[in-house]
């Protein structure tokens, strides 16, 4: 077996997921985050979103039997301590996730991106509403970030191949989480030239949601 090539494990999963990450970037139930009026049942549902996946994300994970130190009980639990009843018991479209060993890193690799990336988008909100987004947005500690970039820069092409499988299936689940979650609550389609103008903390976030690893 090889190792996964030059770009690093980590920057091949960015890479060959970025489609799907920039359609969940501009997905109207994600992209009214950075909007002046934003409300909160717009950062509720994107939250209850969030939960969703990663409801299905975790339970790949222990079906595999792998990486412990990278489970997102602690994560799920702050999530369903700031979102309403109603929203946290909602059933995830199917979606086939795997629960291979590297197959369920790149689901993983999925989530703790998104939570970095959604630290940027609570800053966001606090300058629009007089509410604090971090329950609805929580932080993955980035010691755990690191590792796990520097387990995904570890693999080899084999295992590379498997975790872009993981983490394209994971966006997958995301978005028909959010599609069903746009029917649900009848939110407006922007225009597509509308969705694609450049947003201010565009730059900051990488393919995957995530901040870029320190």
């Amino acid at each position: 077996m090889t190792k996964a090539g030059e770009i690093g494990g980590r920057e091949r999963l960015r890479l060959a997921t970025d489609p799907q990450h920039q359609e969940m970037h501009h997905h109207p139930v994600m992209a009214c985050l950075l909007a002046p009026s934003v409300t909160l049942a717009q950062i509720e549902t994107a939250s209850a979103v969030s939960l969703g996946a990663a409801k299905e994300i975790e339970r790949a994970r222990a079906a595999s039997g792998e990486w412990a130190d990278f489970s997102l009980s602690a994560y799920l639990q702050r999530l369903h301590h700031g979102l309403p009843a109603h929203l946290q018991t909602q059933h995830a479209p199917p979606v086939a996730l795997p629960t291979d060993r590297y197959g369920a890193l790149g689901g993983l690799y999925v989530i703790h991106g998104s939570a970095f990336g959604a630290t940027l988008i609570a800053n966001k909100i606090r300058a629009h509403l007089d509410i604090d987004p971090a329950p609805y947005f929580p932080a993955i500690d980035k010691t755990i970030w690191r590792r796990l970039v520097a387990t995904l820069n570890a693999m080899t092409e084999e295992e590379a191949d498997a975790a872009v499988r993981g983490a394209s299936q994971a966006f997958l689940l995301f978005k028909r989480i959010a599609d069903r979650q746009t029917l649900h609550h009848a939110l407006p389609v922007a225009p597509f030239e509308a969705l694609h103008q450049p947003q201010p903390v565009d730059a900051a976030i990488n393919a995957s949601g995530a901040i870029a690893a320190p």
